[in-house]
């Protein structure tokens, strides 16, 4: 599975939307560059909901929550 996150900034919505926009962009291009992994992954988009940095408080942190990260099953 490929998840999505965010920082907090923005509101719910916003968030889950640009999570799934970062985890579905991360997945085209390893399928661009792999074509033999099409369908192999899932999309998961959990937005501000696991910081990697719970109540950060500066921009470094703040960039710490914005990630894709890969689960294996």
């Amino acid at each position: 599975t490929i998840v999505g996150h965010t920082d907090e900034k923005g509101d719910y919505d916003y968030n889950m939307k640009l999570s799934q926009r970062r985890a579905t962009a991360v997945l085209a291009e390893l399928v661009r560059s792999q074509p033999a992994l099409k369908g192999k992954f899932q999309i998961q988009a959990l937005g501000e909901s696991q910081p990697r940095i719970p109540n950060a408080q500066d921009e470094s942190q703040h960039a710490l929550n914005r990630r894709v990260e890969f689960t294996l099953n």
